[in-house]
């Protein structure tokens, strides 16, 4: 019962940030962001497949297998972003991704701000997500591929 509440918990605050508008002091002036609810990868960013190669995401096929916390996902579809603007990408290490993609870190889910990553505004063409009925790995960190707000616990 413990765990459901806060798995319960979890998700009400997920649901909290997507309604959250998204703050001026986060997309500075000229920045454009993905659609509400979006988020987000940076081109190059490198998807574990299942058969254990790399694939840049902008090469990511409907039906590939990439691999996640269980196993494998199938990819539903690529989602493509059009920015030519500039944009806050937060990073840490190879990782690069907009402000709030849920990402499984030490057990739980959060994202990069809340993370306090490094953050830049740097000029972007096209934003990158992956969209499966789970997880997929994404240069070494286990990123949601859901676009619903009902995260599955892993």
């Amino acid at each position: 019962a413990a765990a459901s509440s806060a798995y319960a918990a979890e998700q009400a605050a997920w649901a909290n940030v997507a309604s959250s508008t998204i703050s001026a002091a986060m997309y500075m002036k000229g920045g454009t962001p993905p659609p509400k609810g979006q988020s987000c990868f940076v081109e190059n960013s490198k998807v574990l497949m299942k058969d254990g190669d790399f694939k840049n995401i902008q090469d990511i096929k409907i039906g590939n297998k990439v691999q996640n916390v269980n196993g494998e996902a199938i990819v539903k579809r690529l989602i493509t972003h059009e920015i030519n603007d500039v944009y806050r990408i937060y990073t840490s290490g190879s990782v690069s991704t907009t402000a709030e993609h849920p990402l499984y870190i030490n057990g739980k889910w959060t994202n990069a701000k809340e993370l306090n990553w490094d953050n830049e505004l740097t000029y972007i063409d096209k934003l990158y997500n992956v969209e499966t009925d789970d997880t997929f790995i994404v240069d070494g960190i286990v990123a949601s591929g859901v676009l619903s707000l009902e995260f599955k616990q892993i």
